[in-house]
């Protein structure tokens, strides 16, 4: 359901797919699995609200986010050495920054480890796993990176860290971690 909360109005939204992000204030953008087929990757489409047409962002994708004008795709190359791609793009869809990381598998797909995202610093930190291989048998803890996208540098900040959820402080000075 849409709600417009200046006219307090609900408005039913028929959508292939329940997992919609904000691309833009009329634009919203999903993966479109196929129900038939299950696989690793989907294609990416953002719909417009008004006109109800839709755009290819991108043909395969393994998970996206958006915030403030960044969409973050995340793409897989599960080769001997598996590694995740994350690139940031602006409203224009231009590359923006990227970088890679080492990739976890699970039974059935991969674990993309926890992240967020500070809009007012450009900021994006991210908990990287060591080196590659399979998620249950993965003990060589993960490092708490942290990339300006403005500067298109990073820096390791800790080590040894557990998978555990990161949230950035609206100010973006602090970082929570951990479940509790």
């Amino acid at each position: 359901l849409l709600l417009d909360l200046k006219r307090s109005d609900l408005t039913e939204v028929s959508l292939p797919q329940p997992f919609v992000k904000w691309t833009g204030n009329h634009t919203f953008a999903y993966l479109n699995w196929d129900d038939n087929n299950p696989a690793l990757y989907a294609p990416l489409l953002e719909r417009d609200l008004g006109s109800n047409e839709e755009k290819s962002l991108f043909p395969v994708l393994y998970q996206f986010s958006t915030y403030q004008n960044v969409l973050l795709a995340i793409t897989a190359n599960a080769t001997e050495n598996p590694q995740a791609n994350y690139s940031f793009y602006d409203q224009d869809m231009n590359e923006i920054f990227s970088f890679t990381s080492p990739m976890l598998s699970k039974y059935s797909d991969w674990l993309i480890p926890f992240y967020d995202y500070n809009v007012t610093k450009n900021q994006f930190a991210a908990l990287k796993p060591i080196r590659s291989g399979e998620a249950d048998a993965y003990m060589d803890g993960f490092d708490l990176e942290i990339y300006n996208l403005k500067k298109r540098e990073s820096k390791v900040i800790m080590s040894g860290l557990e998978n555990e959820p990161i949230q950035f402080s609206p100010s973006g000075n602090a970082l929570l971690y951990g479940n509790s």
